[in-house]
């Protein structure tokens, strides 16, 4: 007859050697995120880094194309193909048009457009091709903005939703063309922004708030001529790797950088939300948009934007 005494002490071996064996699984785990999310932040620059390299002479930005749905099958009948050879069907090539034209230029950048109708669903095929669309644009003409911003998208997208392994070096390369550009950041040009989004989403957004927001914006000294869009990315790329830690302390960096401006606190507020502390957010992002903001305008703001995804956020983003 079994030692009933003994038959307990091995099951509570075994028990204890499972809970050990998870226990370092775990960890191991955790030391794979923790040695990926460094790897991966790791040659990418923090907010304040594309603040203070931004250029410091003002180069105006070709306006891009507007995101158009490519020409689809209804809109183009296909002509009858011939009978005597087939037809090729044309593909991307490594290098530039030959002749460079003008109507080579337009040509690519209707299909470079027709990649940003819909990012949020493209492909990692589609993404693939937005890239090449945007090396041969930029090398028939380096003096167009759009391509670069088109091409740091397409990367982010393929690395945050399909798990792409990107070169840190293309993200600084892109970063330092990007850099060569300059526009005004208005006020009023921020609320003709607002009012699109609101005739485009049917929702409603408060004057006072609306106005708030443009005058925070505005007020961002460091901003001044810089695309926003690309220091923000720095920011929603680690939230998007799931980094909160990472995330509050390069948003405290900004601040410290920039205590003045909107910018940190705005992603401060998202960390500190995250981390489940919402009244402190909403202390936060009042503190960067203004007093003037009630609580509960603060509050709704915050679970909206938190709401929506880092990565639905990037697709989003113009490319002007």
């Amino acid at each position: 007859m079994a030692d009933p005494v003994s038959s307990t002490e091995r099951k509570y071996k075994i028990l204890r050697g499972l809970a050990i064996a998870v226990v370092i699984v775990m960890v191991l785990m955790s030391l794979v995120f923790l040695i990926r999310t460094i790897l991966l932040t790791r040659g990418f620059p923090s907010a304040v880094d594309v603040v203070q390299n931004s250029a410091s002479q003002p180069k105006s930005k070709t306006r891009p194309p507007a995101a158009t749905p490519p020409p689809t099958a209804e809109s183009h009948p296909a002509s009858p193909e011939p009978t005597a050879s087939p037809q090729v069907q044309p593909t991307l090539v490594d290098s530039a048009p030959s002749a460079g034209t003008p109507s080579d230029l337009a040509s690519l950048t209707q299909q470079f457009a027709g990649g940003f109708f819909n990012l949020e669903r493209a492909s990692q095929a589609d993404l693939d091709r937005n890239v090449e669309l945007a090396d041969q644009i930029s090398r028939v003409d380096p003096d167009q903005y759009f391509p670069f911003k088109g091409k740091l998208i397409s990367l982010l997208l393929k690395e945050l939703k399909y798990n792409e392994d990107i070169d840190p070096a293309a993200y600084e390369d892109l970063y330092a063309e990007l850099g060569r550009f300059r526009g005004p950041t208005e006020r009023d040009q921020i609320l003709d922004e607002i009012r699109v989004l609101q005739q485009e989403s049917g929702d409603t957004i408060d004057t006072d708030v609306a106005t708030a927001i443009a005058t925070a914006e505005s007020g961002a000294a460091e901003l001044a001529g810089t695309d926003t869009d690309l220091v923000q990315i720095p920011f929603l790329r680690m939230k998007a790797m799931g980094d909160f830690d990472g995330l509050a302390d390069m948003a405290e960096e900004y601040i410290e950088a920039y205590p003045n401006s909107y910018l940190g606190y705005v992603y401060l507020a998202e960390a500190t939300w995250a981390a489940g502390e919402q009244a402190q957010a909403v202390d936060l992002f009042q503190r960067a948009i203004g007093p003037q903001i009630s609580d509960a305008a603060a509050y709704e703001i915050l679970k909206q934007m938190t709401s929506k995804s880092p990565i639905e956020r990037i697709a989003e983003m113009g490319l002007d």
